[in-house]
């Protein structure tokens, strides 16, 4: 198969970040140099990541694309896996707010937009084509289009480009690329690979019309640890993790209380339902997980990153979180009740509902972020950027929030007796329907006066 030429994007968006011209950018997703035959065994390890299948009430997450046979086939005997690129390098930058490192290492993205994948995958377990969906730009058709080096044959009203499809076949491998603009939806670019004859394709190791479970009677693991880390049980507590590499693994309902995890790796697993108490998890990489309702009761979060994961009901009740990165995260529900959350990063994170209760966010980054309905009473929130922050209906009596940057911040119908906002900046700030009994403003610009 010839491979295009590599070739650089000069605007890249993602997650609402813009790339400003002349920025270094990764390689195209490197699913475009996959080879048409090869089986899901013989992926390269770590690089395709995330695979799932449609079901009927949902997506089914696999863990591990040999487990495609749990998918449904369609007429053809073909299962579809999406799956993507591994984003940890990507997620850790944007977690630090570097837009400019996150676009170096994105293997996500075509024409300078988030793309979707997916394998076409015959019972034997072999890949026999691809697709790669994008928004439709001429950037992303350009992008597409240097998949091979060869004449591209192209039809349509302005070929190449909208409503065109183009196509050639080389090395026993069809390519065809649309621009699709339906009349109701929105417009894309698809690159579809496929084999030209699959019968002629190499036969997968397993040589079989539908591979059986693998029952081959295996050795007793040493211990617990051992066990744990080969995929084979999800209990270890008190283990030593410690720099672990865990990504994209289900841990759901695992035993993790007091086991070390410092600087341990486990982007884009679940930890739904685990156990952490106790854990030391400081310097951990937890972006893009699952913490739906885990327990982290005491334990040591300090410089985590947990951005864009998902804890809605994760309890983190004393646990320690200073200088973690929790931007974009979805919270809501959760606990943090007497917790250390001093200097932590929660830009654009959701804790609707969330509790607080004393819990202190000294130098913390909330921009942007919601805490509407939130228990912080007691809280202590001084000298913070909050700008833009929502607080809507949420109870801070009692709470400190002495020279915090809240300008644009939404306190409608909050309860706001006895809260310290002392030499604060509330310039755009709403105070609608606010109860301000004992609330102290000296200083804050623009002076506010209360009732």
């Amino acid at each position: 198969m010839v491979l295009r030429a590599r070739t650089s994007w000069v605007l890249l968006a993602f997650a609402g970040v813009v790339l400003p011209a002349g920025a270094a950018l990764a390689d195209a997703p490197p699913v475009l140099d996959i080879v048409i035959g090869t089986h899901v065994t013989q992926l390269g390890a770590g690089i395709f990541v995330d695979p799932s299948c449609p079901t009927g009430d949902g997506v089914r997450r696999l863990w591990q694309f040999e487990r495609f046979i749990e998918c449904m086939p369609d007429d053809a005997g073909l299962r579809t896996i999406a799956f993507r690129h591994d984003d940890t390098a990507e997620t850790e930058a944007l977690a630090r707010r570097n837009a400019a490192l996150a676009g170096r290492t994105s293997l996500n993205m075509v024409g300078g937009a988030p793309a979707a994948f997916a394998f076409d995958i015959d019972a034997a377990g072999r890949l026999v084509g691809y697709t790669v969906t994008a928004a439709a730009t001429p950037a992303a058709f350009a992008e597409l289009g240097e998949t091979v080096a060869g004449a591209w044959a192209c039809a349509g009203p302005a070929a190449p480009g909208p409503q065109s499809r183009c196509s050639i076949e080389m090395d026993g491998a069809r390519y065809v690329l649309d621009w699709i603009e339906p009349a109701d939806g929105q417009a894309s670019v698809t690159l579809a690979v496929s084999a030209v004859d699959p019968a002629v394709l190499p036969a997968g190791p397993l040589g079989l019309a539908d591979p059986a479970p693998d029952t081959r009677p295996r050795p007793p693991f040493s211990g617990r640890l051992a066990a744990f880390l080969a995929g084979a049980s999800t209990q270890c507590p008190g283990c030593d993790l410690a720099d672990a590499d865990l990504r994209w693994r289900d841990l759901s309902g695992a035993d993790l209380t007091n086991a070390d995890l410092e600087g341990a790796v486990l982007h884009g697993s679940s930890l739904a339902g685990a156990d952490l108490t106790g854990a030391r998890l400081g310097g951990a990489n937890l972006n893009r997980t699952d913490l739906t309702g885990a327990v982290l009761r005491g334990a040591d979060l300090a410089s985590a990153s947990i951005f864009a994961a998902t804890a809605a009901a994760a309890d983190f009740t004393g646990a320690g979180l200073s200088s973690a990165l929790v931007g974009n995260t979805n919270l809501s529900g959760a606990l943090f009740d007497g917790a250390s959350l001093d200097g932590v990063d929660l830009g654009g994170a959701v804790l609707d509902g969330a509790s607080l209760f004393f819990a202190t966010l000294r130098y913390a980054t909330l921009e942007d972020a919601r805490f509407a309905g939130a228990d912080l009473r007691g809280a202590i929130l001084s000298d913070a950027l909050a700008t833009g922050a929502v607080f809507a209906g949420a109870d801070l009596s009692d709470a400190t929030l002495a020279r915090t940057d809240l300008r644009g911040a939404d306190f409608v119908n909050a309860n706001l007796t006895n809260v310290d906002f002392v030499d604060t900046l509330i310039e755009g700030a709403g105070f609608a329907g606010a109860i301000t009994a004992g609330t102290d403003f000296t200083g804050a610009a623009p002076a506010l006066t209360t009732p």
